[in-house]
C-alpha cells in the first residue's frame, strides 16, 4: 500500500503517539517510561498540529515524529518507525518536522535530545543531522530482588504515591551549592516526569530526603529520577534505595537504574549490587 503522512489531528492522536513510542522502544535497553512532556506541550500556546506527524501504511501506523518546545528551544524527537520502514520514510518525517521547527512560523534555534549509549542507530542518525554529543552521564543498574533494609534509629522511610515537587524543592534547597536556577530546573523538568511513587526520609517530623521513582510496567524497567538527601546523612542512602528496590519487587519490576551522580559515592551503589550499565547521551544542535 501507499505510505501516507499526516499531521496531528485530534486528542486521540496523543494516545496513538504514546502507544507507538512504547511499542518501538520496548526492546531498546534502558528505555525510560514515557514522559508527560507531549501532553503538557499540547496545552501550550506554542503547540501546533505541524509539530508532530504520523505515517501510515494503509490503516497501519508505521512511523511517528514530533517535538516539544519552549520558546526557541526544542526537544526534537527521533523519527521512529516499525522494522522494515527504515530509511526514506524516516528522512521524510525528519525533514517535515525539523524544517517546521526552524521556520519563521515556529522559530526554533536550539535543539536537544538524549539517548542511551547502546542506542547507536539513533545517535548516528542525529550526528548525520549535525547534532553533537554534549554530555555523558553514567547510569548504574541492577536486577530487582528482595533485599534487607538497614535499620537506622530515629529515621522513618515513608512510601507515597506520585511525587510532590514542593517537598522535593524543600529538601533540595537546603543542600550546599543549590541555586535558584537549580530549583527552577527541578520544577520544570520534574513536572514532565510521570512518577509512580516517592520515598521520603523523615527525621523528627522533618523530611530530609526525597526520592522519586518511575516504573515502566510494559518492560519492568524502573528508574530513580529525583533524589535529594540532606548533607551529612549520606549513610541513609543505602537504606532509601533498598526500600525502593523492595517496593519495586512488590510491583513486579524487573530492573532499576539510577544516575551515578545521584549517589553520595559510587561505593554506595556497588554496596547494593549496582554496576554501570549505560550512559545517558545528551545531543544538541544550534541553528545560527
Amino acid at each position: 500500500m501507499k505510505l501516507t503522512i499526516r499531521r496531528y489531528e485530534n486528542e486521540s492522536d496523543m494516545d496513538l503517539q504514546y502507544d507507538f513510542w512504547r511499542k518501538v522502544t520496548s526492546d531498546l535497553p534502558y528505555a525510560w517510561k514515557p514522559t508527560l512532556s507531549p501532553k503538557k506541550f499540547r496545552q501550550q500556546n506554542e503547540f501546533d498540529p505541524e509539530t508532530r506527524c504520523f505515517a501510515f501504511d494503509g490503516d497501519k501506523l508505521v512511523g511517528h515524529m514530533g517535538f516539544t518546545g519552549e520558546g526557541s528551544f526544542v526537544s526534537l524527537g527521533y523519527p521512529w518507525v516499525l522494522e522494515g520502514y527504515e530509511g526514506a520514510l524516516q528522512e521524510e518525517m525528519f525533514e517535515r518536522i525539523y524544517h517546521y521547527a526552524i521556520s519563521p512560523e515556529y522559530g526554533a534555534n536550539m535543539f536537544a535530545q538524549r539517548f542511551r549509549s547502546q542506542w547507536t542507530t539513533q545517535i548516528e542518525f542525529f550526528k548525520s543531522k549535525g547534532f553533537e554529543v554534549t554530555g555523558r552521564s553514567p547510569i548504574f543498574g541492577r536486577d530487582i530482588s528482595k533485599v534487607p533494609v538497614p535499620v537506622t534509629k530515629g529515621i522513618e522511610l515513608k512510601i507515597e504515591s506520585g511525587f510532590d515537587i514542593d517537598t522535593f524543592v524543600c529538601t533540595a534547597q537546603k543542600l550546599p551549592g543549590t541555586t535558584e536556577q537549580d530549583l527552577s530546573f527541578y520544577r520544570t523538568y520534574y513536572a514532565s516526569v510521570d512518577f509512580d511513587f516517592t520515598v521520603l526520609c523523615v527525621k523528627e517530623a522533618d523530611v530530609i530526603g526525597c526520592f522519586g521513582v518511575t516504573h515502566r510496567k510494559d518492560t519492568g524497567y524502573a528508574e530513580v529520577i529525583a533524589s535529594s538527601l540532606a548533607e551529612g546523612d549520606s549513610h541513609l542512602f543505602e537504606g532509601v534505595i533498598s526500600t525502593i528496590i523492595n517496593e519495586l519487587y512488590e510491583r513486579n519490576a524487573g530492573s532499576i537504574s539510577i544516575y551515578e551522580a545521584a549517589a553520595p559515592t559510587t561505593k554506595h551503589l556497588t554496596n547494593l549490587g549496582f554496576q554501570k550499565v549505560t550512559e545517558d547521551i545528551m545531543m544538541m544542535k544550534k541553528v545560527d
